[in-house]
């Protein structure tokens, strides 16, 4: 799907959702007036015509406050009449009071204004507005954000008497409809308080009520988009607006006269609906609001949202009328709003929250049959390194025909979803024999066996797979794929492009890396690491250029650790960040230490990945130097060709400033990994480190030794510095010479050594003694 049809396809759903809660809070409008009609009309003393008067209009969820206001016998402020006031913290406290002498602050709010100056009063900020100053602490505590003051008067063009106040604690404030309808529903109050001075308060009261009703009529006439049908006791339709007669098809002569329950009634609902009907005209309960699906001419369900109104007539005989609104286009829309969130929009395949649902009901399934299950997680080998040089465009498009090639080789009942980035996982529903599954995973990595064409150009991507069985590996969706995503890191360990069963001896593993990096952590606290150094000299005069620093680590409980066991374990949590920023601190430390003894050294530090993706290693840095008086000369970097593959541009410019300011960086392990000119070119490298590998192979294969000298030359062409790691015999030293290695570092010279126990050549001594 496009990201344009996507977008549009949201904005409908925003313009329909805000008309659905218009349509609502009008509704309920609608029915305030009506309620408060029934009050008027039923109420028999003035005291419980106020009382309950206001109490119904705060049962509508803007509402918070309402009160009527009566003026006193001295015609100089006014009390307090009735009152409903719902707010958490009071608004009508014992001394709230309203003045009506004109130039006094206290009659400047929309109380006094609305009874002085006989008209509505709306105040929709009651925090900028500069006459609700009076007010404005309390509104502030009791989360008044509107009020509206409305005149309470015999007629239309009396003098006002009293008034209503109606105050909303929601940002809307209040529209224009309900300023109208609240209006209404006040001269409605202020005709019966009248009135009920006089001798015929129910006679004036139905008058009231009637004019109220026709305005109603006449409002909901007009609606657009609502339908609205009327009905009387027997339940025919008295009134069919235009919009009920787009909804069901029935045009208004032919609705008219009917009853309700033949036309737009489904038969399954027929008798309840009835019944309700009838109740609520009895006098019994209201029929509540809500969403329906009702029947159209056609015979098609029609979803909407109902809510119903009782006006009485001139007769006493109740009329009710039905609010419709019509949610066949939200329907749809959240139809497909529910597809977005359960499949992915790159691959259309299920993402992770469908996964999860057809985990649950496949788990239950297979525990109630008893039988296996299988998930296998898959994970595209490389892909960082293809989007990256290709871009994410093209990327995109790989995950999609990777998708659509792995999805055509299943059958129907398996399901394939999209877990995350290049990450997918299969489900395989029942399962008799291992054999099934590594047959369906055989077929998986052979999906992978042709290229895939991006732009009339072949790539090439493999698949690692791990493989869990229920309940063999897992009781719950949660262990499953824990364990089928272990094993699938062990499928790339041992090559990539393979399948991995699950076993149980990984969680063994895990524990073990668990523990140990528990004694990572309180190793930090005990100080129980150290540095070693180990020279990198000059094969042209053997002098010592720099100090390359390893991290050391003496447990008191086992002795040495290998760092090769302790630093993977530190790489996938986040205390290689912890260590790192100890090593920098130290190596600062120790370079500090033999500046101020005469020796002048720089030491280079290793960093890993994870120190620049997920950590500020940059400034630490910076503020370590800074805190020992050192320049960045003076410390050096080692990076690995992952972390240049993997870096992002804040990667870059980091690196960049360091090197400006004099700082080397050396790429280790060079000709292991990709040895990309492309991140040669982009990345400010000085020094490449050939890997001991080709180091110790150059003097007896020719394999090495062309590898190592293409290195060499490579170097040189780029400007760079050569440097071989791990010389350990004269003839690899002799002949990393002849290949023109600019510097090495190996046990020929020094092993590995904490700084008191380095041989340093002093000042004058020759270093020809580093060239055995």
């Amino acid at each position: 799907m496009k990201r344009t049809d996507r977008q549009r396809e949201m904005s409908v759903a925003g313009r329909l959702e805000r008309l659905y809660h218009q349509e609502r809070r009008l509704s309920a409008i609608l029915r305030l007036v009506s309620d408060v009609n029934q009050v008027l009309l039923h109420s028999r003393s003035l005291e419980k015509l106020l009382e309950n008067s206001c109490e119904r209009i705060t049962r509508h969820e803007d509402y918070c406050v309402a009160w009527v206001g009566l003026i006193d016998a001295e015609g100089e402020r006014l009390r307090v009449a009735y009152q409903s006031d719902r707010c958490d913290i009071s608004y009508l406290s014992e001394d709230f009071h309203v003045s009506l002498v004109p130039g006094d602050p206290v009659s400047a709010g929309p109380a006094g204004r609305s009874v002085l100056e006989n008209r509505t009063v709306l105040v929709e900020d009651t925090q900028n507005d500069p006459d609700f100053i009076p007010w404005r602490e309390r509104a502030k505590r009791s989360g008044i954000h509107s009020v509206l003051g409305l005149p309470l008067r015999a007629s239309g063009d009396a003098q006002a008497f009293g008034c209503l106040l109606v105050y909303v604690d929601c940002p809307d404030g209040f529209s224009r409809e309900e300023v109208n309808a609240l209006q209404d529903v006040a001269d409605s109050i202020g005709r019966a308080v009248h009135l009920s001075r006089e001798t015929d308060l129910r006679l004036q009261a139905e008058q009231s009520i009637r004019d109220s009703e026709l305005r109603f009529k006449q409002l909901i006439d007009a609606l657009p988009n609502v339908a609205v049908q009327g009905y009387d006791q027997e339940h025919r339709v008295i009134y069919w607006n235009k919009s009920s007669e787009d909804l069901y098809g029935y045009s208004k002569e032919e609705a008219t006269g009917r009853m309700v329950e033949d036309l737009i009634i489904p038969d399954a609902m027929r008798e309840m609906a009835s019944r309700g009907m009838d109740e609520w005209m009895a006098g019994g309960a209201p029929i509540p609001p809500g969403e329906l699906e009702l029947q159209g001419k056609d015979g098609k369900k029609v979803a909407v949202y109902s809510s119903h109104v009782m006006l009485g007539v001139e007769d006493g005989r109740p009329e009710m009328f039905c609010v419709d609104v019509d949610l066949g286009e939200q329907k749809r829309i959240q139809k497909q709003l529910q597809r977005l969130a359960s499949f992915d929009l790159l691959t259309g395949l299920p993402n992770r929250v469908l996964l999860d649902q057809e985990l649950q009901h496949r788990i239950k399934e297979a525990d109630r049959f008893s039988h296996r299950m299988a998930i296998l997680f898959i994970d595209i080998d490389n892909f960082k390194l293809i989007n990256d040089s290709l871009g994410h465009e093209q990327g995109d498009e790989l995950l999609r025909m990777v998708a659509a090639r792995m999805g055509s080789r299943l059958r129907e009942y398996e399901m394939l979803a999209r877990f995350g980035g290049d990450e997918f996982v299969l489900v395989l529903p029942r399962v008799d024999e291992t054999a099934e599954v590594e047959k369906v995973a055989e077929k998986i990595i052979d999906s992978f066996a042709l290229p895939f064409m991006l732009d009339e150009r072949e790539v090439f991507v493999t698949g690692s797979i791990g493989i869990a069985l229920y309940p063999d590996d897992g009781k719950d969706k949660s262990a499953l794929l824990k364990n089928a995503d272990m094993a699938m890191y062990r499928a790339k360990e041992y090559g990539r492009n393979c399948r991995q069963f699950f076993k149980q001896s990984m969680n063994e593993e895990l524990q073990h890396r668990q523990d140990l990096e528990d004694r990572l952590r309180q190793a930090l606290q005990n100080e129980e690491f150290a540095l070693h150094f180990q020279p990198q000299v000059d094969l042209q005069n053997g002098g010592i250029v720099s100090c390359e620093a390893l991290l050391r680590w003496h447990s008191p409980g086992t002795g040495m650790v290998s760092p090769g066991e302790f630093l993977p374990v530190a790489e996938h949590s986040e205390l290689i960040n912890r260590i790192g920023e100890w090593v920098i601190g130290e190596a600062c430390r120790q370079r500090r230490e033999w500046r101020n003894q005469g020796i002048e050294l720089r030491i280079d530090i290793n960093l890993s990945g994870r120190q620049f993706f997920y950590y500020d290693v940059f400034s630490v840095i910076d503020s370590m130097l800074q805190q020992h008086g050192l320049a960045h000369a003076d410390l050096g970097i080692e990076l690995t060709e992952q972390v240049l593959i993997e870096a992002e541009d804040s990667t870059l410019s980091g690196l960049t400033r360091l090197h400006d300011k004099g700082m080397k960086i050396s790429l280790d392990d060079f000709g292991t990994g990709y040895s990309s000119l492309g991140y040669l070119k982009r990345f400010p490298v000085d020094v490449l480190k050939i890997d001991r590998e080709f180091v110790a192979g150059a003097p007896v294969d020719k394999n090495d030794r062309s590898i190592t000298e293409a290195v060499v030359a490579m170097g040189h062409a780029l400007g760079l510095e050569v440097l071989a790691e791990g010389v350990e015999t004269a003839d690899q030293e002799l002949l990393m010479r002849e290949l023109g290695c600019d510097l090495a570092q190996g046990y020929l010279f020094q092993k590995p050594a904490p700084a008191h126990s380095l041989l340093l050549p002093a000042d004058g001594e020759s270093a020809q003694r580093f060239l055995a």
